[in-house]
């Protein structure tokens, strides 16, 4: 979240708009920001099934039901599960409850993962080297 969120909001800070305080009066660029954060984060997953975050921690997230394809490889989210993906991401992010949600579940998927149709798998990252 830190590395796509940071570029969006320090160029709207300081080269858009005239510094810290414009930028915490504008609701507009608040807006902004944050649909430009969901639409970058969306491309990500879309493109990879990664954000730079995910692929450094070795996950990716992929649809939940038939979720590898003819030759074993996973197959990428749909857009629709991404947005929804994203907009009860957001919503957890503001409310308490949906932190707890997982340790209700035996699966231990998030609420995001399950109104979505998606979910978390172990990925090869960055640290780890293929063995030879």
């Amino acid at each position: 979240m830190f590395l796509i969120a940071m570029p969006i909001l320090y160029i709207a800070t300081y080269v858009v708009l005239d510094g810290k305080d414009a930028f915490q009066a504008s609701t507009l660029a608040h807006i902004i920001c944050t649909l430009l954060f969901l639409i970058v984060e969306i491309i990500f997953f879309r493109l990879a099934g990664q954000t730079p975050g995910y692929k450094y921690t070795g996950i990716k997230l992929v649809p939940f039901k038939d979720s590898k394809d003819e030759t074993g490889k996973y197959k990428k989210p749909k857009i629709l599960q991404l947005v929804i993906f994203e907009i009860v991401y957001m919503i957890e992010m503001t409310l308490i409850f949906p932190l707890f949600y997982i340790k209700l579940r035996k699966d231990k998927r998030f609420l995001r993962e399950v109104l979505s149709g998606l979910t978390v798998v172990s990925s090869p990252n960055l640290s780890q080297k293929p063995q030879k």
